[in-house]
């Protein structure tokens, strides 16, 4: 069985950047029509009520984590340094690096997305859910905590939203790391799902 690794790219602007990355557009905004397991849920309700404020403890140390908005995200910040953003996968939140924030948050500050309709974040119906809005939504991230420059981190379609990001704004990192990603868009599985998913929520009847 073939296993992904992550790969590091430091010193970006010295970097080769791909000639190409095809992309697929992703509608964000249905990942709140999964209904997930009995575990999910318990996560879930979990995450919920720990939503303001947020403290991560590990051994003897205990690490604040701050929910604040920028545009239509909902991102968790934690510690103090060098920013470090990380972008998370389809369908999943930022909870997903839950385990790692303690460790990172020690050196860096550690910026965790919740992409537009994902996780706790709103899931509004007049913006766009493709891979260039969220790259734009990244940005709005530079913007508003006046980042010059990051190091910055993408799993799974996170990591394609990042090698966009990158290749559109190469001055504004100083590392990349790409973890279970693609740079060959999202594949038929995704593209297959996405449209029976479309097809299911624009049946539903109209709510009065």
């Amino acid at each position: 069985m073939l296993k992904s690794k992550p790969l590091a790219i430091r010193d970006f602007q010295s970097a080769e950047p791909p000639e190409a990355i095809p992309l697929d557009e992703v509608a964000g905004r249905f990942a709140g029509h999964f209904a997930p397991g009995r575990a999910g849920r318990r996560f879930l309700q979990q995450a919920r009520r720990n939503r303001h404020p947020l403290t991560l403890t590990q051994g003897e140390h205990v690490t604040d984590v701050k929910t604040i908005p920028v545009g239509d995200m909902k991102v968790r910040v934690s510690g103090t340094g060098f920013p470090l953003i990380l972008v998370h996968g389809f369908t999943t939140t930022s909870e997903f690096w839950r385990e790692q924030v303690e460790e990172f948050s020690a050196s860096y500050q550690v910026i965790r997305l919740n992409l537009p309709g994902h996780g706790i974040s709103p899931s509004p119906t007049t913006r766009s859910y493709t891979i260039d809005a969220f790259v734009e939504d990244l940005e709005g991230i530079f913007q508003h905590l006046s980042f010059s420059r990051a190091a910055l981190v993408g799993l799974s379609m996170g990591g394609v939203v990042a090698q966009k990001f990158a290749v559109k704004n190469p001055q504004l990192l100083q590392s990349l790391v790409l973890v279970d990603t693609t740079a060959n868009g999202l594949g038929q599985d995704v593209r297959a799902f996405w449209r029976l998913l479309i097809i299911s929520v624009l049946r539903r009847p109209a709510r009065m």
